[in-house]
């Protein structure tokens, strides 16, 4: 199971126990994380409101939370300032300038998540291998298809292809069979490295901002979605 994944069980298990009236002490004992991993996630997600725990939270705690966001947005700017060193040498490197084009339109948004859907294998694979080059963590691939189309098949040719194991979407169908179109279904392929996806949206925003002729201005105390790093082209 991959970070984010592992991530997202630990943050519904804190919401269901804090809806349950449990303490912030005991579900952090239960859960083994820190108790200001608590506190953050709930008031990060407004869970207060809908369950019968009071903010009854000792100082301490809300002090290491403040604590423990100021040490992640310093890291987070540290990383976006190398992006932007960077920047001059990395648009005149034609892979990775291909590689960041073909993120802009087909990667994920998700904060530290990197992932690349698309049906084309050309693409999947080529994404694939640049992310592999540059992460350390395993990458995840996942595959949906048609219910007319045999899934072993298609499993074991995306295996082929990237030469490592395929897994098939617990939603797996598509709906109706397009002809002519997906004819090896969707492969996702995501890995987990909030460094490198940060640099991706940083390089990318860059980009952006050289095309549209404006200025890329960068919030690293909010999450990506509100940094201004990600956003659509707005042509004049």
């Amino acid at each position: 199971m991959v970070e984010w994944d592992k991530n997202k069980i630990r943050n519904e298990k804190i919401k269901q126990l804090l809806s349950e009236g449990n303490s912030i002490s005991s579900i952090a004992k239960n859960l083994k994380c820190s108790k200001s991993t608590v506190y953050y996630y709930a008031e990060k997600y407004g869970w207060w409101h809908n369950n019968k725990v009071t903010k009854n939270i000792s100082n301490s705690c809300k002090a290491a939370t403040t604590a423990n966001k100021t040490k992640w947005n310093n890291k987070r700017s540290q990383v976006v300032e190398e992006a932007i060193k960077q920047w001059p040498k990395i648009k005149k490197d034609p892979r990775l300038m291909g590689f960041l084009g073909l993120y802009w339109g087909e990667g994920g948004k998700r904060n530290g998540v990197i992932q690349v859907v698309n049906n084309d294998p050309g693409i999947i694979k080529f994404c694939f291998n640049f992310i592999k080059e540059n992460v350390d963590n395993k990458i995840e691939v996942v595959i949906r298809c048609y219910p007319e189309q045999d899934e072993t098949e298609i499993q074991e040719y995306w295996s082929r292809l990237l030469k490592t194991e395929v897994k098939t979407k617990e939603k797996k169908w598509l709906g109706k069979k397009r002809k002519c179109w997906s004819e090896y279904g969707i492969c996702y392929a995501r890995t987990s490295d909030w460094k490198f996806y940060l640099k991706i949206i940083t390089w990318i925003g860059l980009w952006r901002a050289e095309i549209t002729n404006t200025k890329l201005e960068i919030d690293t105390n909010e999450s990506i979605s509100r940094s201004g790093l990600f956003s659509t082209i707005e042509y004049n």
